[in-house]
């Protein structure tokens, strides 16, 4: 997906959490990562999930991209659920916080 910075300041260390439902909208498993973080079609087929993680906890995003994020920019995020649980129908998706910068 894409997040864009709404606010007036830039900001960095951008993070969206992404949370499956069932169908009564509670949460059977959630995972936050940071924006920046995206990995390619073979990294996601030969990687660990452990190693897919820590890609993704990379706070400055891969090759700094989360260091800083204008107004109105746009940065790339992934999230990635390796299994999903029996009885997921919903995926929601939000930032879950991010750091002003002066």
């Amino acid at each position: 997906g894409t997040a864009v910075n709404q606010s007036d300041f830039p900001v960095s260390r951008v993070r969206v959490k992404g949370e499956l439902l069932d169908a009564y909208a509670v949460a059977l498993g959630e995972r936050t990562s940071y924006a920046g973080n995206i990995l390619t079609e073979e990294e996601l087929t030969n990687m660990s999930e452990d190693d897919i993680l820590k890609r993704l906890s990379r706070p400055e995003g891969r090759n700094n991209i989360n260091e800083r994020v204008l107004p109105n920019g746009r940065i790339p995020f992934m999230i990635v659920f390796t299994r999903e649980p029996p009885g997921a129908i919903k995926t929601t998706v939000m930032v879950s916080g991010a750091e002003r910068l002066l």
